[in-house]
């Protein structure tokens, strides 16, 4: 009955006109993977005939090792984002420091050009 269901509905594709088949990752993000614990059930003749768990071990180790090297590629991320933000932070700062010094050296010269004219100003004036 289901397998006729089915049939019927593989074969009649009218209900799906104008539905997406795949969701737009721009707008439905893929969510992170995850491992889900399992529960491993061993039968007991296993446990008795002393059976090799080598194959089970391996996969654990990988994953386990897998698990560790996402964690650390995250965390050398996020070390290279905070280098890259103390970078331009350390930037912007020589930028205000330069343009203080650029701007009292311009107020400076400002008063220099002032003294000199004071001082033409002055030789001519008791000339």
């Amino acid at each position: 009955m289901i397998e006729i269901a089915c049939k019927r509905m593989s074969l009649n594709h009218d209900w799906l006109k104008g539905v997406p088949m795949e969701l737009r990752p721009r707008y439905y993000p893929k969510p992170p993977l995850r491992f889900k614990d399992v529960d491993i059930y061993i039968p007991l003749d296993v446990i008795e005939n002393d059976y090799d768990f080598t194959e089970e071990r391996r996969v654990l180790a990988e994953t386990k090792m897998w698990q560790e090297y996402k964690e650390n590629e995250r965390l050398d991320e996020e070390e290279r984002q905070r280098r890259l933000a103390e970078e331009a932070e350390r930037l912007r700062l020589e930028a205000e420091e330069c343009l203080k010094q650029e701007e009292e050296e311009r107020q400076l010269q400002i008063q220099l050009i002032k003294q000199k004219e004071e001082e033409d100003a002055a030789v001519s004036s008791s000339c």
